[in-house]
């Protein structure tokens, strides 16, 4: 009995993690517009520099709930090449979105750094008015 609940409790993971990969793959599709299918080069799901951040965010987010698919599957189907690839894009994916992060922080910096130079100007200018 043991062994036959085990079976199940498997493949329940293994379909519950397909069915999360299908809707990831699906997913893009629904969110970026589409693409000209009459072009016969198939469409590249890369992150540039000229994307914006929730673009180059969703695109990581992405990512590494596919890499979390793929590992669930890897791990519920004994596969430790899937678990290994999907880890990988997991951590890629995590990676991407820390480097958000620090973007996002050296704009702000960035942007104080300005207001501060602005307000010791101003400073400067009121001293010698």
């Amino acid at each position: 009995m043991d062994l036959l609940q085990a079976l199940l409790q498997r493949s329940f993971k293994a379909v519950a993690a397909l069915g999360l990969a299908l809707m990831l793959a699906i997913a893009p599709a629904l969110v970026f517009p589409a693409v000209d299918t009459a072009n016969a080069v198939p469409p590249t799901r890369t992150i540039s520099a000229d994307s914006s951040g929730v673009e180059r965010r969703a695109e990581a987010t992405s990512e590494k709930l596919a890499g979390q698919a793929q590992r669930t599957f890897g791990d519920a189907a004994d596969s430790p090449a899937n678990q290994v690839e999907g880890g990988a894009k997991e951590f890629a994916g995590a990676a991407k979105n820390r480097a958000e992060d620090l973007r996002d922080q050296a704009k702000d910096l960035g942007r104080d750094a300005q207001q501060e130079s602005e307000t010791l100007v101003d400073r400067i200018k009121d001293f010698f008015d």
